[in-house]
């Protein structure tokens, strides 16, 4: 596989789940599903989940919205993936190292970048706000996104790692 790109789509090696389990995980569907979103971050890919069940993510768009004003939902965002309406589930969002990234996305035969420079800023921003937010501990984070964190970057600073 090409070296992953930022803003990439890319399926997760079933490894990374068996590594560090956690109950709160999309099912990986036999690497095929879901795709995930890739941010690169200090060394690592943070991998946002994506999801097609639009309907059901409005409806709690909505609600956080209801309580915090329009606009201020971190938790998820709607946008186009290849001209359809994905979820993108930045509250799940999680760091991988680029070896356990299967492969990308593809349409035809090229690896699916999202080039809209709007949908990758609103992202880019929401991820930071809950990243940092769970930083500060003022947000808890099911799958513990830190500890995970901390051990990928413990073993890419060891240079006899190999997944």
């Amino acid at each position: 596989m090409d070296k992953p790109r930022e803003h990439g789509l890319y399926i997760i090696k079933d490894q990374f789940f068996s590594d560090f389990p956690s109950e709160y995980w999309s099912w990986n569907k036999a690497e095929n599903r879901p795709h995930f979103y890739a941010l690169y971050l200090s060394g690592l890919y943070w991998m946002i989940p994506l999801s097609s069940q639009v309907e059901k993510y409005k409806g709690k768009i909505e609600k956080i919205e209801t309580k915090r004003g329009v606009g201020n939902c971190i938790y998820y965002h709607i946008g186009l993936i290849a001209n359809v309406e994905r979820v993108f589930n930045i509250s799940d969002m999680f760091p991988v190292t680029e070896d356990y990234i299967l492969h990308s996305y593809y349409i035809g035969s090229t690896p699916y970048i999202v080039r809209t420079n709007s949908l990758i800023d609103v992202i880019y921003s929401k991820a930071m706000t809950y990243l940092n937010l769970v930083r500060k501990g003022q947000l808890t984070n099911r799958n513990d996104i830190l500890s995970i964190e901390r051990s990928l970057l413990n073993r890419l600073n060891n240079a006899d790692y190999v997944i």
